[in-house]
């Protein structure tokens, strides 16, 4: 059992919030759907959160030190820091061209 000592933090950076808040209002304001908007926050938020456990589980983003983990269409790189410290640095949909990232 993982005690509370053992378990991650979760930190954004400046430009994984960016991207956050791009998306959140993309939704509500663009297409007009705020209660979409609501819950891609909720859900997208409560998938970073499960990095707090295991952000080993998932693979690395091609030869760099980024991870990824999926929801739904949208791809979040993070890395993983010293200190049990996990940063999100974006938050991409996986359908654009990854290649320059």
């Amino acid at each position: 059992m993982i005690t509370v000592e053992e378990l991650y933090k979760i930190k954004y950076s400046n430009y994984a919030n960016i991207k956050l808040d791009y998306i959140y209002s993309y939704i509500k304001y663009s297409l007009l759907n705020p209660i979409a908007a609501e819950n891609f926050y909720i859900q997208i938020s409560k998938k970073i959160q499960t990095l707090k456990y295991f952000p080993y589980a998932f693979p690395t983003y091609y030869n760099t030190s980024f991870r990824y983990i999926l929801y739904k269409q949208w791809l979040i790189l993070y890395e993983i820091k010293n200190n049990y410290i996990v940063e999100i640095q974006t938050i991409i949909s996986s359908k654009q061209n990854l290649n320059f990232y």
